[in-house]
């Protein structure tokens, strides 16, 4: 009796044995499950990331701005460090003079689209939603005064020697905020037929006046 019942309880604690390693080895293996996930899911993105890069393009000398319909200059005229684009989910390439431009016109559109901008010391396209803003005092296409930095180093180095022209870092609100009220006034002048479709600047004129 004492010899089945020392087998009995052997077998219990083998069976006991396996089924917690079993469970140590599934609980070992979910985190790797979930890291080959994120992993996976990053790839995908910086896939993705690459192939509309790829897809970025240089203005041309007749090229418009989509929204204001003015010109939009290249990348080695002085102006040309404002210029902005857009690709769109089916792969257009849109041009716009001015960051303001770009924000109102999908606005206008009611578009989703990927937003680059020009470095303001290399002049390469940069992801909008990666730049950083500054707003200075100085003249841009369509007057809406706002840089472009790849980096907050490279941002905030502008702005410290730069604090004569009232300098100062910005946000995509900030200029969100004022590209609106130029887009409401622009669409109230033209249903009352005193404007053509041209921007108007804050001081009431169209824009690139140089």
């Amino acid at each position: 009796m004492k010899k089945i019942m020392f087998m009995v309880i052997t077998s219990l604690i083998a069976i006991s044995l396996v089924a917690c390693g079993g469970k140590t080895n599934e609980e070992n293996q979910t985190p790797s499950k979930e890291a080959d996930v994120e992993q996976n899911e990053t790839n995908a993105n910086t896939e993705t990331e690459t192939e509309v890069e790829a897809m970025l393009k240089e203005p041309e000398a007749d090229t418009k701005c989509a929204y204001c319909d003015m010109t939009v200059y290249m990348r080695d005229h002085e102006m040309g460090m404002f210029s902005t684009q857009a690709i769109t989910k089916d792969g257009e390439n849109l041009f716009f003079d001015d960051a303001g431009c770009m924000l109102n016109y999908e606005r206008m559109e009611n578009l989703d689209y990927d937003q680059y901008v020009r470095d303001f010391n290399t002049l390469d396209w940069v992801k909008a939603e990666d730049a950083v803003l500054v707003k200075a005092d100085l003249k841009t296409p369509m007057n809406y005064g706002y840089l472009f930095f790849k980096d907050e180093a490279s941002a905030n180095e502008y702005v410290e020697k730069n604090s004569d022209i009232g300098a100062a870092i910005a946000t995509w609100e900030d200029l969100d905020s004022i590209a609106a009220e130029r887009h409401k006034m622009k669409m109230e002048k033209m249903q009352s037929g005193e404007m053509g479709g041209h921007e108007m600047t804050d001081d009431g004129h169209e824009g690139h006046g140089h």
